[in-house]
């Protein structure tokens, strides 16, 4: 019973389909697969290229119940020939079908309503495309972009993409932990939202050189963090290009050399220091021989003319030989402050007791501007050190927070132990400095103050920690104010690790 209603069904749509045998010639030299398929799913004709790709013969599958569908596709194959049956087009319909071997090849489908005579649907005109060949390439594509993506986001060092127009295209996930920034976020933003102000121009200039000349270029620029501090990095542009050859943009690789630079910045600091150290011991120590010299022939005088009585020279030259003694004693000190800046006298030092002890000295200049000040001293381990020569490098830079202030501002000093060093840190609420006073504030003569100041209590102050072996850390930023963190080093040599020890525990 079943087969005969198939087979009046399949009479029924040949009948439909004899109409059309005019565009045969057509169809069969169609190059790609081509079926005509009724909407019971019965194949009623296919062309030469069906036979070759599928393998079927024409006798095998007309007349057949949908011998290329795979079973487990088969709602979705009677979902696609509904939707067309409505006339609803579907573009770019990929499915599997199966060829006679029981091989599958993966195919787009172009489907269309064939019409009777009378402009009732009778059929549906297939043709399929093979895009296995299209699917490899998209896998490999896939494959390619995920093998970038693991690369660029797993590198220490951050890559960015910027386009012609300046716009960032791309930037690796290494720029969430280096400066801070959502990846989301950064990308087709400005460039300006990356480089400093500073460098901004010039950061442009080398794009456009980089894709002008078509080559690489190494360049140096100050790169803004989201928490608004500036780090230094180095780039490395090289164009970036399309696949047909064409320069689109450029590609940079950054590392962060904010580390190295203020290594060198220190370097260089220590060499004017050191020069300016010579400088100063050379002249006190000729001013020394003067004023030894002037002392000298004023006692030779002063015994020759003894017996002349005469008070008038006799006052004058105790005048001179005062006064040669107050430049000698200035000299002394001078020399002996060079010799603390040098490193000498060495002994051990009670941090906390130093920091106390130069907030003291201060104490008038914090009630002149009533700078409330909040410590919190963290009993730490002892240094080695001269405490006079910290002390007076404590109160240079105490007095520089003081003068950055308003009144009523504040002030806070804490102590404490980082493994093996001891941390001091000076936060102020002053005016704060712009990064390229920042880098210049610990350079001999170098003042944003009045005139009259020489500008070398932070370069002293700076060479008194550096001798002492000190870490230096100022963050700073305008209207933001200033903190200064110094890390002195615990170092416990067997001279003096009993002393050290005899001093912290008898606290």
């Amino acid at each position: 019973m079943k087969s005969s209603v198939f087979e009046k069904r399949l009479s029924r749509s040949k009948k439909m389909w004899r109409g059309r045998s005019q565009i045969d010639f057509l169809v069969q030299n169609i190059p790609d697969p081509f079926n005509i398929i009724d909407f019971n799913g019965y194949i009623l004709d296919v062309n030469s290229a069906f036979e070759r790709v599928y393998g079927w013969k024409k006798k095998e599958v007309v007349q057949k119940y949908i011998p290329l569908v795979p079973p487990r596709l088969t709602t979705d194959f009677f979902s696609f020939l509904n939707k067309i049956r409505q006339n609803e087009k579907v573009p770019g319909y990929q499915t599997t079908r199966l060829c006679k071997d029981r091989s599958e090849i993966e195919v787009s489908i172009d489907a269309f309503l064939i019409m009777d005579r009378k402009g009732k649907p009778a059929a549906i005109g297939e043709i399929s495309r093979n895009i296995a060949h299209l699917k490899r390439k998209e896998s490999l594509v896939k494959e390619s972009q995920e093998r970038w993506r693991t690369l660029t986001h797993n590198v220490s060092h951050l890559i960015i993409t910027v386009d012609r127009k300046g716009v960032i295209t791309f930037v690796n996930q290494r720029i969430m932990p280096l400066l801070g920034y959502d990846v989301k976020k950064i990308i087709n933003s400005s460039l300006s939202t990356l480089i400093a102000d500073e460098d901004l121009e010039v950061a442009q200039k080398d794009i456009t050189d980089v894709i002008a000349e078509d080559q690489m270029k190494s360049c140096v620029y100050r790169l803004k963090q989201k928490n608004g501090s500036i780090a230094t990095y180095a780039i490395d542009w090289s164009p970036l290009r399309e696949s047909s050859g064409k320069t689109r943009g450029v590609v940079g690789i950054g590392r962060d050399i904010s580390e190295q630079k203020e290594k060198e910045a220190e370097l260089i600091q220590s060499q004017r220091l050191e020069a300016l150290t010579d400088f100063v011991g050379g002249i006190a120590h000729h001013f020394n021989n003067l004023m030894t010299v002037i002392i000298l022939e004023a006692d030779l005088i002063g015994q020759e003319i003894k017996e002349a009585g005469n008070g008038v020279i006799k006052r004058g030259l105790k005048s001179i030989s005062e006064s040669c003694f107050r430049g000698t004693r200035k000299v002394g000190q001078i020399l002996e402050f060079m010799e603390g800046l040098s490193g000498k006298q060495v002994l051990t030092v009670d941090i906390d007791q130093v920091t106390k002890q130069s907030l003291s000295e201060v104490s008038a200049y914090l009630k002149a501007k009533r700078i409330r000040v909040n410590t919190e001293w963290g009993n730490v381990f002892p240094v080695l050190g001269c405490s006079s020569q910290l002390r007076k490098a404590l109160i240079s830079i105490l007095i520089n927070a003081v003068e950055a202030m308003p009144k009523d501002g504040k002030l806070d000093i804490k102590t404490g132990t980082e493994k093996d060093s001891v941390a001091i840190s000076i936060v102020d609420s002053g005016s704060g400095m712009s990064e390229e006073v920042r880098k210049k504030m610990f350079e001999p003569f170098f003042t944003t103050k009045e005139p009259t100041r020489n500008g070398l209590g932070a370069t002293v102050a700076y060479g008194i920690l550096k001798n002492h072996g000190a870490i230096i850390k100022v963050f700073s930023a305008p209207k933001r104010g200033t903190a200064f963190v110094i890390k002195l080093p615990i170092k416990r040599t067997p001279k003096c690790e009993e002393e050290i020890k005899s001093s912290f525990y008898s606290r």
